[in-house]
């Protein structure tokens, strides 16, 4: 398996949302950071067409991260 193949199965999704902030994130088996959006880049990301209306969240970013070939973070220290 490549390692930017990501889908719902190998991914942890989170999402932080109240009254005028936002957060979705989605992390590898092992916590490391795939991709992040706050604020304006959630709102940017559906505004886009990224994200559809019968989509998950989960699913959006996955397909989002898999198309972009991106890679998983180390935490810095």
């Amino acid at each position: 398996m490549k390692p930017y193949y990501w889908h719902e199965n190998n991914t942890i999704y989170s999402e932080w949302f109240e009254r005028d902030r936002a957060m979705v994130r989605i992390t590898d088996m092992f916590d490391r950071e795939i991709m992040c959006l706050w604020d304006s880049d959630v709102e940017d990301f559906v505004t886009d067409g990224f994200k559809t209306t019968r989509q998950s969240w989960h699913e959006a970013l996955t397909e989002y991260a898999t198309e972009r070939k991106l890679t998983a973070k180390e935490k810095s220290l």
